[in-house]
């Protein structure tokens, strides 16, 4: 990225990585969340990564691996309210919502609508 423009350039990668999704290209979308984490001083927060990262993973067909990353995040919100009490975030119910959708379809094996 170029110096100064790393937020607006972190932005375009989000789109692209959304797009890639929208797509059903998430090799590419993952890969370009893979950038996403890497960035110095992230325009986006873990959660919204994190979030973003198990959708393309669940819409692959990788329950599992979705659920299990949403729920070290959510211990890692719970971690971060327990230390901070004004911590917040805007995914966190949206987390815990798809922890449970993705609760049903790995208990069922299959997906759920």
């Amino acid at each position: 990225p170029v110096r100064g423009l790393s937020g607006a350039w972190e932005v375009v990668q989000m789109a692209l990585a959304e797009t890639y999704r929208a797509g059903g290209k998430y090799d590419d979308a993952l890969r370009t969340l893979d950038q996403l984490e890497k960035a110095e001083n992230p325009a986006f927060s873990t959660e919204a990564l994190a979030y973003t990262r198990a959708l393309c993973l669940e819409e692959k067909g990788r329950y599992q691996d979705a659920l299990n990353l949403l729920q070290s995040t959510r211990t890692r919100i719970e971690e971060k309210k327990r230390s901070n009490q004004q911590y917040y975030t805007p995914y966190e119910n949206a987390i815990t919502q798809q922890i449970e959708s993705l609760r049903t379809r790995v208990q069922k094996g299959t997906p759920v609508s």
